[in-house]
């Protein structure tokens, strides 16, 4: 990274998904088996790049060739572990594996190049931490709460980010930002119940931590909606 500062920040955290997989996963891939992944990473890649032709992909487009290496082997990590990846799927956090699932979020992101696919992601992701909090609410303290609720809050800003790009579309991403806000809407409708259940269920000294939740996911999803604007007529 010394060498592409200019790519850095995107590249570290692609590149602390690896080093967090490979802790978390004990297998070792055999060579062939990397150089197949790699194959079949590279024709993936080239095929989006066709399909996109003439616009300009996130990196992938002008990555240097070890970059795009890096790229493959957080791959490699991954599909090594499948099987450790399926069982991180359901952990929580303070499980072994809870920093697998976050790093399979990365990489997930790292390969979304559209505007609305992000922003959808991003939607799915704070809705995956409002039921991690749900899930973990009766033993959780309050750190791992407002650490969840940061979660949410950052993802909920990178939607808004997004959906403020996608109001500049054209028709195609008109229709895309209504599914987005239909979107937006039943989770946050969903997390506002659910937030206000769970501090009703909360003992005392638990109680600010599920304010401070409920005022983040309520300011994230209405400054998201905001950035989609008003809902086209007739619809």
């Amino acid at each position: 990274m010394q060498r592409y500062p200019e790519q850095a920040a995107e590249l570290e955290p692609l590149l602390r998904v690896g080093l967090a997989t490979r802790r978390a996963v004990s297998v070792e891939p055999r060579p062939e088996f990397k150089a197949q992944t790699r194959y079949q990473v590279s024709s993936l890649l080239h095929q989006r790049q066709q399909k996109r032709r003439g616009e300009r992909l996130p990196i992938l487009g002008w990555l240097p060739r070890w970059a795009t290496a890096a790229v493959v082997v957080v791959l490699v990590f991954l599909v090594a572990g499948g099987g450790t990846v399926a069982a991180a799927s359901d952990s929580m956090p303070g499980d072994t594996l809870y920093s697998v699932k976050l790093a399979t979020e990365r990489v997930q992101l790292f390969f979304t190049f559209s505007d609305a696919g992000k922003a959808k992601l991003y939607a799915k992701l704070a809705e995956r931490r409002m039921q991690e909090m749900e899930q973990i609410a009766e033993q959780a303290d309050h750190e791992t709460i407002e650490t969840l609720a940061e979660r949410l809050d950052t993802s909920l800003e990178k939607v808004r980010e997004l959906a403020a790009r996608l109001r500049q579309g054209g028709p195609e991403a008109g229709t895309q930002a209504e599914d987005l806000r239909q979107q937006l809407q039943r989770n946050a409708a969903r997390g506002l119940e659910m937030l206000d259940k769970l501090r009703g269920e909360a003992p005392d000294d638990s109680r600010p931590a599920f304010d401070s939740a409920r005022s983040k996911l309520a300011q994230g999803y209405r400054a998201a909606l905001d950035a989609l604007g008003e809902r086209p007529s007739g619809r």
